[in-house]
């Protein structure tokens, strides 16, 4: 995401895609977001004062073990749901672990 007082952008890439930017992909300590390509999603200040209706950002990382793709997905043979699995086994999940390839903030 790109935030300045004109306008918000918002890029997203797969993991694998070959259309990456090098800088991206290879963790570069500066950015050119002009280079990136057309935005997945532009939102540009036409009547709105970006900078007065936007402040600090959080970055969330939604770890739902039952969300819509995992909910709908899990069997029916299993016991119970899977929201009651995850509720009710804790110990199923101590050596869980999540592996992200980068997380870098540019400011």
């Amino acid at each position: 995401m790109e935030r300045t007082s004109t306008r918000i952008n918002l890029w997203f890439w797969g993991r694998n895609e070959a259309n990456i930017p090098a800088e991206v992909r290879n963790g570069a300590s500066t950015i050119n977001t002009s280079r990136w390509g057309t935005p997945y999603a532009n939102f540009v200040n036409n009547n709105c004062d970006i900078s007065s209706k936007f402040g600090p950002n959080n970055i969330i990382i939604n770890l739902t073990l039952c969300g819509d793709w995992a909910g709908s997905v899990y069997p029916s043979s299993c016991p119970s749901t899977c929201v009651d699995h995850v509720n009710n086994n804790p110990g199923a999940f101590r050596n869980a672990y999540w592996n992200f390839a980068s997380l870098r903030v540019y400011q």
